[in-house]
């Protein structure tokens, strides 16, 4: 099977990654995976490295991460995969560009899958889910405010869950704030997206944080310059 993983969920896109690894090797042992750096490719290794078999296994899955990178390799790769037979190989992207002939070759005969950034009431309700799995009931007004007190990455909120999990209490406001240290800089952004879209409450919610947490001049600097590039933004005129 071939299958193309792209998008910006660096998280969402990693842990799915994972487990076609680990069930690969589960099935076909420990030699039976191979990861590759993509932008260092040549079209002459392709054959090998696509083999269905390797010295050591029976079966072969190859990872191979950014090879749109590589012009030359990208460019001839839907060629070589529309004659390559059946193989295991998992092409990890962030942003190929879809504009072409192996995007759309992949499109028309791979399995794609795209992961994109979820946004703070998406990110809230994967980290009530994620919460269980640590075996800790998070309610949804805890979920809410630990997205708002350290942004949307779900990496540092999968390791924050870690954190509140070996606590061994339930979950509150107080317990966030004593385990977790906020993110200024994603406060920074997500109080002036409240104050600009005219969502007063967040805006407040995000303001309590920065006073309990922050030294002033420093954030009002993570402040200006999130001001800038609005200002950037607002006169580029669509360049």
């Amino acid at each position: 099977m071939i299958q193309l993983f792209y998008g910006d969920n660096d998280y969402a896109l990693t842990r799915a990654l994972w487990r076609v690894r680990d069930e690969f090797l589960e099935a076909h042992g420990e030699h039976s995976v191979a990861v590759v750096q993509g932008d260092s490719l040549s079209m002459v290794e392709l054959p090998q490295l696509l083999q269905g078999t390797s010295l050591f296994a029976t079966s072969k899955l190859t990872i191979i991460h950014a090879a749109s990178a590589n012009k030359p390799v990208w460019d001839e790769l839907s060629d070589f995969l529309e004659g390559a037979g059946e193989i295991d190989l998992v092409l990890v992207e962030t942003r190929p560009d879809k504009r072409t002939r192996t995007f759309k070759w992949l499109q028309k005969h791979a399995e794609v899958r795209e992961f994109r950034m979820l946004d703070e009431r998406e990110v809230a309700s994967w980290l009530r889910t994620h919460a269980r799995n640590y075996g800790i009931e998070l309610h949804h007004d805890e979920a809410q405010y630990l997205v708002s007190y350290v942004g949307t990455d779900q990496w540092r909120l999968h390791h924050d869950v870690e954190k509140l999990a070996l606590a061994g209490k339930p979950i509150s406001r107080k317990l966030i704030e004593d385990l977790i240290d906020p993110n200024p800089s994603a406060t920074a952004f997500e109080l002036l997206d409240a104050v600009v879209a005219g969502k007063r409450e967040h805006a407040l919610t995000k303001l309590a944080i920065v006073r309990r947490s922050e030294d002033p001049y420093k954030f009002i600097g993570l402040l200006v310059s999130q001001l800038y590039a609005l200002a950037v933004c607002k006169t580029a005129e669509g360049k």
